[in-house]
């Protein structure tokens, strides 16, 4: 029995042979994408596609994201309320060192990133605005990355 114009199948049980694979046509998609923690959304550059980041660099920029509450998650996934700390003066940079580099426990045991600078301010009574820099090791070309947040 046809379908349309054509049969239903060449082989035993409507079985047609794979067509051959070819590339998609925009390309090959990232492995990591760049995300905006302002915008909560992936930036696409000039020609409308998702901006690549190295694994490290995404996983060091949501780890961040994260710990400093730009993401929101579930209590279950970790966010604890008891957890957060008001910092201010001379403590705030050790403060940021401390929370920055447990936020990136994991890509840093991994050696995925290393941290370059971290850097600290509270612009405002209440608000925190953190600064760091690294280089991402699962990208040797990738020039240093910087992360702000607040």
């Amino acid at each position: 029995m046809g379908a349309g114009q054509q049969g239903a199948g060449l082989g035993p049980a409507g079985l047609d042979p794979l067509p051959d694979v070819t590339d998609p046509p925009l390309g090959v998609p990232p492995v990591a994408l760049l995300f905006d923690g302002e915008t909560k959304d992936f930036p696409l550059d000039s020609q409308g596609r998702y901006r690549s980041v190295g694994i490290g660099a995404q996983k060091a920029q949501l780890a961040l994201l994260r710990q400093f509450g730009k993401l929101p998650i579930a209590i279950t996934q970790g966010l604890d309320m008891d957890g957060v700390v008001p910092v201010a003066g001379t403590k705030l940079s050790a403060e940021v060192n401390s929370r920055v580099r447990a936020a990136l426990a994991q890509p840093l045991a991994a050696r995925e990133i290393h941290i370059i600078d971290i850097q600290g301010e509270s612009p405002v009574r209440g608000g925190i605005k953190i600064s760091v820099r690294f280089n991402d090791l699962t990208d040797p070309l990738a020039a240093p990355y910087t992360v702000t947040i607040g």
